[in-house]
């Protein structure tokens, strides 16, 4: 059985190149194996850290023109930093962990609660996605 792992990534990280950012990521990776008395289990050759826009370009796409490209967490530092800057989906964590520690408290405290809570999120546009097309007239 071949296995492979992949991250895919956005290569806005310090604005270093691929194989830099996949030397950091699996130097991060081997630490936190080790750390839980663990070690990779396939072969750092078998490990690919395409760029998606890289990816796209060599599939003859262009980002926003053909492909609109949406990430989630809007961890700004890393999405308006992107090539092209990315158009994410901010999940409110700030407030979804402080909904969670209220409700950890009071469960603490005696009073456990239950049930879905849905927070909202936003979208937050940036280039990846370009204008939104134009509509034909009905």
């Amino acid at each position: 059985m071949n296995r492979q792992l992949v991250f895919v990534h956005g290569r806005a990280q310090q604005h270093k190149d691929a194989s830099a950012l996949k030397a950091e990521w699996l130097d991060a990776l081997h630490d936190g194996l080790a750390k839980n008395g663990l070690r990779l289990p396939i072969a750092e050759s078998d490990i690919r850290f395409p760029y998606y826009g890289d990816t796209l370009y060599d599939l003859g796409r262009r980002i926003p023109d053909d492909v609109a490209v949406v990430g989630y967490d809007n961890w700004d530092i890393y999405a308006a930093d992107c090539r092209p800057p990315l158009t994410t989906v901010d999940l409110n964590l700030e407030q979804l962990g402080a909904t969670a520690v209220e409700h950890l408290l009071a469960a603490i405290d005696g009073h456990p609660r239950s049930g879905v809570i849905r927070l909202p999120g936003r979208l937050v546009v940036r280039e990846s996605t370009g204008p939104a097309p134009a509509r034909p007239d009905p």
